[in-house]
């Protein structure tokens, strides 16, 4: 039973995730690309040295050449932290762990594509492949970073368990 209520922690930072993720979705391209260009700018301020003294021009091709990566970074970061999530709220509610990975990828992945749709009725954006699978890259890494720390934690416990600790 407290596991079931332990669950609702990383369950409530799943629906945080996906109101932030459908937030950044439901923007038009101008004011998502906007936005990304200023947390590039700022990327590359604290990067790159002597970004502050650089000509315009070169401050601007510099944020060029960063701004995909950056934006790409972010699909799979939140995509991560989702996947954690969903897999941690998994852990606490399913017993077995190939149910929890298939849950939390499933759910994910769900959510990657419906937001890609989503996007499609957003003016100036787009649905795209790439970006639903560097999502899911996200979530798998957020799944595989989960089954590590729970595998860490069960280690550490029988090892406590073995010399008399707990």
């Amino acid at each position: 039973m407290i596991k079931r209520k332990i669950a609702l922690i990383p369950l409530a930072l799943s629906i945080f995730l996906m109101i932030l993720i459908f937030f950044f979705s439901s923007q038009s391209g101008e004011n998502s690309s906007e936005l990304s260009i200023k947390a590039t700018r700022l990327i590359a301020q604290t990067i790159v040295l002597e970004f502050d003294t650089m000509h315009v021009q070169r401050q601007n091709t510099i944020v060029d050449e960063l701004h995909g990566f950056v934006r790409k970074s972010a699909h799979f970061s939140i995509y991560a932290l989702l996947g954690l999530n969903v897999f941690f709220t998994a852990y606490f509610v399913v017993k077995r762990l190939k149910n929890q990975i298939i849950i939390a990828m499933s759910v994910c992945t769900a959510y990657a594509c419906l937001d890609e749709f989503h996007q499609l009725f957003r003016e100036g954006r787009e649905a795209s492949i790439k970006d639903v699978l560097i999502d899911v890259c996200g979530v798998g890494c957020g799944i595989t970073t989960g089954v590590i720390v729970i595998s860490i934690v069960f280690y550490i416990k029988s090892k406590n368990r073995q010399n008399g600790s707990l």
